[in-house]
């Protein structure tokens, strides 16, 4: 009986199934089931699914599973994934207040000037702000240093329902006397 063999087996397993439930999570914008707390709904917000714009968060969650130091870990390259699995409060900077006048102006379409006076002109088109705009403008016009919270929207972390799916991998994949061992391990931990 081979148990390094069937530890490698179950360690890839495991990571496999984590990874599955992790793009479940963003898929049905829930953890486990416990839905995220929503967008800000303001008016003419886009209709698209919470943290997913282009993809960019659930591509970069990676799940490593490590033998010889007996771990399963999930790590992200971005930045801002932390915040969101975790939620808390970030301060604004100048950085963030270019970005957040950069959407004010997208979100208006862009203002047109004109090309003697290089000033914008009275339109209607430029006269009517978006709501989405208002949005963004009131974010850009917040002073350096302000916090904002960011609501914890977790796609990461222990679950009973994870746990369950170790278990069935380790009854399916280690000896029963093993699994018995494992199982009596994690009863001492609770």
């Amino acid at each position: 009986m081979n148990f390094e063999n069937s530890f490698k087996k179950l360690f890839k397993f495991v990571a496999a199934d984590w990874e599955r439930q992790i793009a479940e999570n963003f898929r049905t914008q829930s953890f486990y089931g416990n839905n995220w707390k929503g967008k800000s709904n303001y008016p003419g917000s886009r209709q698209s699914k919470t943290l997913y714009r282009d993809g960019d968060l659930q591509n970069s969650v990676q799940v490593n599973d490590n033998l010889a130091a007996g771990t399963i870990s999930a790590s992200s390259y971005v930045g801002y994934a932390t915040i969101h699995n975790q939620g808390g409060k970030i301060a604004v900077t100048a950085r963030m207040k270019k970005f957040f006048w950069a959407m004010y102006y997208k979100s208006n379409n862009a203002l047109t000037y004109s090309v003697k006076t290089r000033a914008a002109q009275n339109t209607k088109r430029n006269r009517k702000l978006s709501t989405e705009a208002g949005y963004w403008k009131a974010l850009a016009l917040m002073k350096v240093g302000t916090t904002i919270t960011i609501p914890q929207r977790q796609f990461v972390g222990y679950h009973a329902d994870l746990e369950a799916a170790i278990q069935k991998r380790a009854n399916e994949v280690v000896p029963q006397d093993l699994t018995n061992y494992i199982t009596s391990v994690l009863k001492r931990k609770k």
